[in-house]
Parts: structure tokens; C-alpha cells; sequence
């Protein structure tokens, strides 16, 4: 659990909602889309999967705009949640993320917003 301002992450919670929201048609493979999977193992949260018909190896934010991150996606969401209210040093001063990596971040989101 982490907490930001007295703001309690619950990360399984997050990363749950996540899964739901990405996988919502099924858990595909992201270079091949086919749904024959085997289902690896949990790191941090993030379930990794390997793909039957091409062998490839991917985890819940494989092709997503997170996935070179390795914050935890709950603390993601609320960056995300706050780009637009508070400046990147008030975010580093809460998260003590670096202000390089929350600049990242919120680039690449709005990069895929375009």
C-alpha cells in the first residue's frame, strides 16, 4: 500500500482494475492477438503471460503507454489524475518520484491522447 498525502494506493486494487479494463474482451497476445495464452506468473502485481502460437512473453502493460514504467500503476493513476491540477515539483514534493520520471510520464500520456 502506498500513501501520497494521507492517500492510501491499494496497488493489487489498481492493478485489478487495470487488468479489467485492458484484458476486457480476454487476454490476447499484443504481436500475434491470438487468445491462446498461458497465464505465467505475478511480479510486483503484474501477471506475465506467454503466447502458445508465436512463443512470445508479455505482461499486463506490454503495448500500453506504461509499460517501460516501473511505478506502480496505482501511482500512476494519480499522477495522472493530477497532471492537470498541480505542477511537476508539487507531484515530486508528494511522491518524492523523480521529477524527470513524472515528466515522462505525463508526456507519454499525452502523446497517446493526441
Amino acid at each position: 500500500m502506498y500513501v501520497i498525502n494521507d492517500f492510501a494506493i491499494n496497488e493489487k486494487y489498481a492493478m485489478n482494475l487495470f487488468r479489467q479494463i485492458r484484458w476486457s474482451d480476454g487476454v490476447y497476445c499484443p504481436k500475434c492477438k491470438s487468445f491462446e495464452i498461458i497465464e505465467k506468473e505475478t511480479i510486483h502485481e503484474r501477471k506475465k503471460y506467454k503466447c502458445k502460437t508465436c512463443n512470445k512473453q508479455f505482461n499486463d502493460l506490454t503495448g500500453t503507454v506504461f509499460q517501460k514504467s516501473h511505478l506502480p500503476i496505482g501511482v500512476i493513476f494519480y499522477l495522472i489524475a493530477n497532471f492537470e491540477k498541480k505542477t511537476i515539483q508539487q507531484l515530486y514534493d508528494e511522491t518524492k518520484i523523480s521529477r524527470k520520471a513524472i515528466s515522462r510520464i505525463k508526456n507519454r500520456v499525452y502523446e497517446e491522447l493526441k
